[in-house]
């Protein structure tokens, strides 16, 4: 609902300065909404705390760290996939390569160029450069700089 209601004021205006302006007031507003349901939740535990034996209190706080570590554990594993492999895609020319990286493909971040001044920094991936070494025509360890 919260959502829908800042969707509509944007239709409304869409200038930079005022979609900035509700996107702010959407996540202020959304802190406070989720500080709250926090706080219903701790009255609620301490709720449950005072009606139920000690025994009883410890299985519930194993039963909830397992809960949490896991639901952690996973997040984290299947969270970082996507960071760690690299595409190594061999292009056919400099203009394909281009198309997905503007600035070429450097093997490493201190490599500097000869060609003299570009318009894009290169993306640096040693991988992807050794995959596309062939359109490293000035051998600079950047393919296809522009």
């Amino acid at each position: 609902m919260l959502l829908a209601f800042c969707i509509q004021f944007i239709k409304r205006d869409n200038s930079i300065n005022t979609i900035k302006s509700h996107i702010l007031v959407f996540v202020v507003l959304y802190y406070s909404y989720v500080k709250m349901l926090i706080l219903y939740f701790i009255i609620f535990v301490q709720n449950l705390r005072a009606s139920i034996n000690k025994e009883e209190q410890f299985t519930m706080k194993r039963n909830f760290i397992i809960l949490l570590s896991s639901i952690l554990f996973l997040g984290i594993s299947f969270g970082t996939t996507n960071s760690v492999e690299a595409k190594t895609i061999t292009y056919k020319n400099c203009t394909e390569l281009n198309k997905v990286y503007k600035g070429g493909v450097s093997q490493s971040a201190s490599v500097k160029n000869k060609g003299g001044k570009t318009k894009y920094k290169p993306f640096v991936s040693k991988a992807l450069y050794d995959a596309n070494k062939k359109s490293d025509r000035d051998k600079d360890l950047i393919a296809c700089e522009r």
